[in-house]
Parts: structure tokens; sequence; C-alpha cells
């Protein structure tokens, strides 16, 4: 949620239901947050890439976000030591 509020994504102060429920600064947001539970031997950073681009190429099944076209992806690295921030673009075909 921290990483969420630092990129201006939800509201300063906002908790974890914000992004719950959809409350992002702007509607047309959609923050995914479960790459942990969804492979938690995978490095986070490494599988929100391959979600990311899945959804972009409009492959992501039940998991789609219709009109996807652009994603961010973020990872901490060791104790907030390091932080990493992709911005990715689909491309029409």
């Amino acid at each position: 949620m921290l990483v969420s509020e630092a990129l201006g994504l939800v509201e300063r102060g906002a908790d974890a239901s914000a992004a719950a429920e959809g409350r992002t600064v702007d509607p047309r947001l959609h923050l995914w947050r479960a790459a942990v539970a969804r492979a938690p031997r995978v490095p986070n950073g490494l599988y929100t890439f391959v979600e990311v681009l899945e959804r972009l190429r409009g492959q992501a099944g039940e998991r789609q976000v219709p009109g996807a076209e652009l994603a961010l992806t973020s990872a901490e690295l060791g104790n907030c030591n390091a932080a990493l921030v992709h911005v990715l673009e689909g491309v029409a075909r």
C-alpha cells in the first residue's frame, strides 16, 4: 500500500481497502496485488512482468483488464534499499 501511495495511485493515508475496492485517484486505474499469492516461489518482480505482459497482449483470461494499454510494475529489493519501477505500453497488432 505504501508503494501505491508513493506512486500517487491512491490518496495519501488510504488503507489497504482502498486498493481492494478500486478506490484509486483515477477510476481508469486498476491495481493488481496478487502476484505473491498466485506464484509464491517466483520472484515477485519477475512474475509481475509476466502478468502485465499477458494483460497487455489480451492473453490473461479471467484476469484480463478490458482495454489495458499501459501497465506499471514495482518491486522492492532487500530491506527497501532499492526499488524498481517499469511502465510498459501495449502495441496494437
